[in-house]
C-alpha cells in the first residue's frame, strides 16, 4: 500500500510540475480521501475484533455458569424428563 501511495504522490508532483494544478489537486484530494477511508475502515475492524473477543469471553463465562448449574438439574436436560415435545402436546389435544 505504501508503494502505491508513494507512486501516486509522485504523480501528483509530476502533474503540478507540468502545469496541471487542477488535475494534481483533484488526485491529491482523492488520495487523501481514500487514505482517510482506509484508516477509518481499519479502525472499524479493530473495534469489531475487540467486540468479537469480548463476546467470546462472555460466552465462556456463560458456559462456565451453565456447567456449574447443570449437575444440579439433570432431569431438565434428560430427553425423557419433564420436557414435553410439541408433537406430544398436539397428539394429546386431538384425542377426545
Amino acid at each position: 500500500m505504501l508503494g502505491l501511495v508513494h507512486q501516486l504522490s509522485q504523480l501528483v508532483a509530476l502533474l503540478a510540475q507540468r502545469g496541471e494544478q487542477e488535475s494534481a489537486a483533484q488526485l491529491a484530494r482523492t488520495l487523501e480521501t481514500s487514505l482517510a477511508a482506509r484508516g477509518a475502515s481499519q479502525g472499524v475492524l479493530e473495534v469489531r475484533e475487540e467486540q468479537r473477543e469480548e463476546l467470546a469471553r462472555s460466552q465462556e463465562r456463560a458456559s462456565q455458569a451453565f456447567r456449574a448449574f447443570a449437575p444440579a438439574a439433570p432431569a431438565a436436560a434428560a430427553p425423557d424428563g419433564p420436557v414435553i415435545s410439541a408433537a406430544t402436546l398436539l397428539r394429546g389435544s386431538t384425542k377426545g
